[in-house]
């Protein structure tokens, strides 16, 4: 079977960014993250899954999920590309497709955060 270059890509991205990285230490590192928790809402779970964005209708680009929860996520793009306020993520390898807003957004990197009820799993 061909393998797909995007594919290919980035799974060599998501070799990249999983990379260990040394951690912060110190008490601000702490309170940015506790501060962030609670801002969320819930703990995200660090992961490295291979996404799809869509928006307006029919434009796409690949995405790695950096981490994720009920709530939202944080992705990292495979290309520049200024996302719109609503975006749908897709998870083929969990057959998740979840409706999102973009609630910021810095350079390839982006935070989403999903509705109470937009979880469409299996499709």
């Amino acid at each position: 079977m061909p393998t797909n270059p995007i594919d290919d890509r980035l799974n060599k991205r998501l070799q990249t960014l999983s990379a260990p990285k040394t951690p912060a230490f110190g008490k601000a590192s702490a309170l940015a993250a506790a501060r962030k928790k609670a801002k969320r809402g819930s703990e995200r779970l660090p992961t490295f899954k291979v996404g799809r964005i869509t928006y307006s209708g029919n434009n796409e680009i690949a995405c790695v999920i950096r981490d994720y929860a009920d709530t939202g996520a944080r992705i990292v793009l495979e290309g520049e590309a200024a996302l719109p306020e609503d975006v749908c993520l897709s998870i083929a390898q969990a057959g998740v497709r979840r409706i999102a807003k973009v609630i910021w957004q810095h350079d390839r990197e982006a935070g989403l955060s999903f509705g109470v009820d937009t979880q469409q799993s299996g499709q």
